[in-house]
């Protein structure tokens, strides 16, 4: 059984059958946070965007119920993340930011809302992140925008609080998954990176680590993941080319665990999803910890010092003007430079 998604501005418009679960999301909106269970008939399954799902038990009767809370202030105009809940062990965690996928400031606001829902939740399991950019699947940050810190929950400075973000999924009790179709570019990258795992549409995928073509330095983490899945080597080929890698030289690499036809991605995720779901959490919990003490997982400090020396390195005059020259080639803009970013890296005019 598949979620739906169903977006509340139009749900008035539904059939008659479906106005008690219309009216109630729309009495939620003036409410106390609070979880609620509302009947649905005709055997649908409705999640909002950005709701936390709050299963209590009870999953044979899933098709019978919406259980939703209300989603959080300033979310319902700016949500990024769409969460659907598979089953009550495994979600979908859908991400939409159009036109490019930039990874913003309400962006991370929003991962840490859900990353305190995910450490919440006793049932959950495995998590999937995806994107419903078939383009994207998360692109770099949004730079011009990237120390802001927006009025919502979970909003905090990017630097310093990445590091913390990403060694909580690394140590949380979750299996996380990247199923990623489209670009992975940057921050983009780097976010795959901190998941348990990544699969990759053979067709569509492509990862790269841009920042050095544009006179700058990962600082999110892609260095301290990259070196123990690939190599010295490798790595360094990886950061230095700032050029973008297929999901064929992931697997071939190591960075990625399967790359697969598109066709077949989202079927084989779901089952591998699925087929964790039904284990035993303590299980799944303890795998991950023996794994993780031996597969060289980075520390937050690592990871603190990465970050830390981006936000000098973007101070640097050369970064200052290698980010102007891209400003200008149509950085954050629609086109041919987002698109082929890693390519077009190359035609700049030199430093």
């Amino acid at each position: 059984m598949h979620g739906t998604c169903l977006n509340p501005d139009r749900s008035t418009a539904y059939h008659d059958q479906h106005n008690e679960a219309a009216r109630s999301f729309s009495r939620l909106l003036s409410e106390p946070l609070a979880t609620y269970f509302i009947p649905i008939g005709g055997g649908s399954f409705y999640f909002f965007p950005f709701v936390h799902v709050a299963p209590t038990g009870g999953f044979s009767e899933i098709d019978d119920l919406l259980r939703v809370a209300k989603p959080r202030t300033h979310m319902n105009t700016a949500n990024r993340l769409t969460v659907i809940a598979e089953t009550q062990a495994y979600w979908r965690v859908i991400f939409n930011n159009p036109p490019l996928a930039l990874f913003d400031p309400t962006t991370f606001a929003e991962l840490n809302v859900l990353m305190d829902n995910i450490e919440k939740d006793e049932h959950l399991k495995v998590v999937v992140f995806e994107s419903a950019d078939p383009d994207f699947f998360m692109n770099h940050h949004d730079v011009e925008n990237r120390l802001t810190v927006p009025d919502q929950p979970g909003a905090m400075p990017f630097f310093g609080n990445w590091p913390k973000w990403v060694t909580r999924l690394a140590q949380s009790s979750v299996i996380s998954i990247a199923k990623v179709r489209g670009r992975a570019r940057a921050q983009g990258f780097e976010f795959a990176l901190a998941c348990d795992m990544r699969f990759a549409s053979k067709e569509r995928a492509k990862f790269a680590l841009i920042e050095v073509g544009g006179s700058s330095i990962p600082g999110g983490g892609g260095v301290e993941w990259l070196c123990p899945l690939v190599g010295r080597s490798r790595a360094l080929e990886i950061v230095c080319s700032a050029d973008d890698f297929d999901a064929d030289i992931g697997e071939r690499y190591g960075f990625v665990n399967r790359a697969l036809p598109d066709a077949e991605l989202d079927a084989f995720v779901d089952a591998l999803a699925h087929r964790m779901g039904r284990f035993e959490k303590r299980a799944l919990e303890t795998g991950k910890k023996m794994v993780n003490a031996r597969a060289g997982v980075p520390s937050e400090g690592d990871l603190w010092m990465s970050n830390h020396i981006l936000q000098g390195v973007d101070l640097w005059p050369e970064a200052q003007n290698a980010f102007t020259k891209m400003l200008d080639a149509g950085l954050g803009k629609v086109g041919e430079f987002e698109l082929h970013f890693a390519e077009r890296l190359g035609d700049l005019p030199a430093a």
